[in-house]
């Protein structure tokens, strides 16, 4: 069995967990109605690339550790699951 591949090229915002996760879930639905295997997006995706002491800062530590949280971040968590099981079928 072929295994497709994807990268998921998207401009991550560097501070915004918010936006760069809502841009992770879009790709991931096009990944699984294009019958993709493996996505791969950029590395720290979710938080973003920080040059500078943004990650010595509490607040955005917790809020970016928040999108693993069940209640935050459940949707991609969902994603996940229902990407595997679509391709069970």
């Amino acid at each position: 069995m072929a295994l497709k591949i994807a990268c998921g090229q998207i401009e991550i915002i560097a501070g915004r967990p918010d936006l760069n996760t809502k841009k992770i879930l879009h790709h991931m639905d096009m990944a699984c109605q294009n019958g993709i295997d493996i996505l791969l997006l950029p590395e720290l995706a979710v938080p973003g690339y920080f040059l500078g002491d943004l990650w010595e800062q509490t607040a955005f530590i917790e809020d970016c550790a928040a999108y693993g949280d069940h209640r935050r971040y459940g949707k991609l968590r969902r994603a996940v699951r229902n990407l595997r099981q679509y391709r069970r079928r």
